[in-house]
């Protein structure tokens, strides 16, 4: 991936400034709680800061794990893998994955993936969100879909939602809509994630393919 594929538009620019702002009202904050046994204490400011960066060099900071540990994590090829939702820690191995695109098709959880889009793109890996509603995922959603892996070409790409349901569903009608494959090969994927189980309890994702592919 080319180095001006990083954070190139003015969005993205000012997600940044706003983060970076917000890190500093963050530092000033904490600053202040850990200066306070220091306070009436005759401390030159220098020492005071040495105090704090000694301080930050001792906390955790995010290790990076193996994206293969995500939930339902799925290698369709070697261009193309799913998982469930992913986490910091996986975020943070992805360029050693050399992923170069993450779809995320999930719905926006403050809990879960609220700052995916920005960790990702930090690391400058490409991210779109499709944010397809479980109870009705749409044709317009898998248009979308399809059009963005026809334009990803031979990048290695990650499709993932909170359980690789959406993300596998979705996977299956683009190979066999858009490349062609034999269903019978397509669905040896698709069932690799969804236990037979789950088809009979959530009817809309049975239909959803039954409509597009029969």
């Amino acid at each position: 991936m080319s180095s001006n594929s990083r954070i190139r538009d003015p969005v993205s620019q000012l997600i940044l400034a706003l983060d970076w702002f917000s890190f500093t009202t963050l530092f000033a904050s904490c600053q202040n709680q850990l200066m306070k046994p220091f306070n009436q204490c005759c401390f030159p400011n220098w020492a005071r800061l040495w105090i704090i960066l000694i301080l930050a060099a001792a906390a955790p900071a995010y290790g990076s794990e193996s994206l293969m540990s995500a939930r339902n994590y799925h290698e369709v090829s070697e261009t193309l893998v799913s998982s469930g939702q992913i986490s910091p820690a996986h975020i943070a191995s992805l360029t050693d994955e050399q992923v170069e695109l993450v779809i995320n098709l999930t719905v926006e959880d403050t809990d879960l993936n609220a700052r995916e889009g920005f960790e990702i793109t930090a690391l400058g890996i490409d991210y779109i969100h499709i944010p397809v509603d479980w109870d009705n995922p749409t044709e317009r959603n898998l248009q979308l879909f399809m059009r963005i892996l026809d334009a990803a070409g031979d990048q290695k790409v990650l499709v993932h939602c909170f359980a690789n349901y959406r993300a596998s569903a979705f996977i299956y009608l683009y190979r066999t809509l858009r490349q062609g494959v034999a269903p019978e090969i397509a669905r040896k994927d698709l069932d690799a994630i969804w236990p037979k189980p789950a088809w009979t309890q959530f009817p809309q994702w049975q239909a959803f393919i039954a409509e597009r592919t029969l």
